[in-house]
């Protein structure tokens, strides 16, 4: 949805940021956004801090952990106001171009894709 506006051009806060974007399917720290959502009353994009223990390519399903089921946490989100490395308020900074920030593979594990696009 938002891939479009991904650009070299574009500013980033910080390369810290900027980074922790382009790693956001590996394991570690990594921050991004979500668009306005009306239906859940969220008018203005939010910023999130996540952690993920393991990378996206390395998850596996319970079936393939060799029989055993381990409770495991993949990811966490934490929503944050400002960057964590240089202490930009992510709204006033990415206000116009924070759809550099939104992937909808995130929104859909994160879980607003399907709040936002829920029918009634």
């Amino acid at each position: 949805m938002f891939g479009w506006f991904r650009s070299k051009d574009v500013k980033w806060c910080c390369e810290w940021l900027k980074s922790r974007f382009a790693d956001r399917f590996e394991r570690g720290c990594f921050v991004f956004a979500e668009p306005p959502a009306p239906r859940l009353l969220v008018e203005r994009p939010t910023f999130w801090l996540g952690v993920r223990t393991i990378s996206v390519s390395d998850e596996v399903t319970s079936g393939e952990a060799g029989g055993s089921v381990v409770p495991v946490l993949l990811a966490t989100w934490y929503r944050i106001e400002y960057c964590p490395n240089c202490g930009h308020n992510l709204l006033r900074f990415h206000h116009s171009n924070f759809a550099q920030l939104c992937d909808d593979r995130l929104s859909k594990e994160h879980g607003i894709f399907e709040l936002t696009n829920e029918r009634n």
